[in-house]
């Protein structure tokens, strides 16, 4: 699984990180508490937005991302646009999700056809 895309990949916790005692929810939880406080904003509304129509400013992503998360916003008009870019973005994660579990199916498939071990 190491050529999945991160999205798909399942993180490795060595044994001796883990807590003992039935504590690992609890210290996942505070794990994740961590990793949302030291995430920095990457998303804005721009100025002139009203709520049913906006521009946002994604930083650090290309337009890759942006047109396809457009294409997928575009085809739910309805409610606020804060609304729709929080489906569009759901969306669009169960799509890549969706994409790469299909190639990596294929891709061993593939493997598999022609004695290839990876």
């Amino acid at each position: 699984m190491e050529d999945a895309p991160v999205s798909a990949q399942v993180e490795d916790v060595p044994d001796q990180d883990m807590p003992e005692n039935g504590a690992a929810e609890d210290a996942e939880e505070e794990e994740e508490e961590e990793e949302e406080e030291v995430e920095a904003q990457r998303v804005k509304i721009l100025p002139g937005s009203t709520d049913t129509a906006a521009s946002f400013e994604f930083l650090e992503e290309g337009h890759t991302m942006g047109n396809a998360l457009r294409y997928i916003i575009m085809k739910n008009p309805d409610g606020t646009a804060i609304d729709a870019l929080k489906k569009g973005l759901g969306d669009l994660q169960q799509v890549c999700d969706v994409v790469a579990d299909e190639f990596m199916t294929k891709r061993q498939q593939f493997n598999d056809e022609n004695g290839i071990d990876r």
